[in-house]
């Protein structure tokens, strides 16, 4: 009798393959203490990339203006706003582009471009985009119908 017992402990203690509700606790807590001390992800280089998006669809749009002005019988023209720009001729809207988050544009000045029927700058200045790290100048020379951005 003793024996059969003995047999049948040995074989409920073998036959045992769960963890205990100690040993699962105490690994749970070794987890939150790795996640606790891991990098958040960086936001900031998300922002950054998102800016460059928009500056190649801005590079995009202006290629785009330029291009349709000769064959256009309107003024092609790019307005900046203060959350967006609006690229139209004298009676269509043709493309609205919002400013991706945490992205402004200084408005003070003359915010209008407006295209030659040769492709060129009308009015050549400069614009600010600014982010809370970085301003951009985005600089429309004169003759030319591209820009070019220098970072601050």
């Amino acid at each position: 009798m003793k024996g059969q017992l003995e047999f049948l402990v040995s074989t409920i203690i073998k036959v045992r393959n769960g963890f205990t509700l100690v040993e699962v606790l105490f690994v749970l807590t070794i987890l939150s203490i790795l996640l606790l001390f891991t990098p958040k992800p960086n936001l900031t280089s998300l922002n950054n990339i998102h800016v460059q998006q928009f500056f190649k669809v801005l590079q995009s749009d202006v290629l785009y203006a330029q291009t349709l002005t000769p064959t256009s019988k309107y003024n092609i023209r790019i307005r900046f706003y203060a959350d967006k720009y609006v690229v139209y001729d004298d009676n269509i809207i043709l493309e609205t582009r919002n400013y991706p988050k945490g992205l402004s544009v200084d408005t003070r000045t003359n915010d209008t471009f407006e295209f030659s029927n040769a492709g060129t700058i009308k009015n050549p200045r400069a614009i600010i985009f600014a982010t809370k790290d970085v301003e951009y100048r985005i600089v429309f020379p004169f003759g030319k119908g591209r820009f070019y951005i220098h970072e601050n």
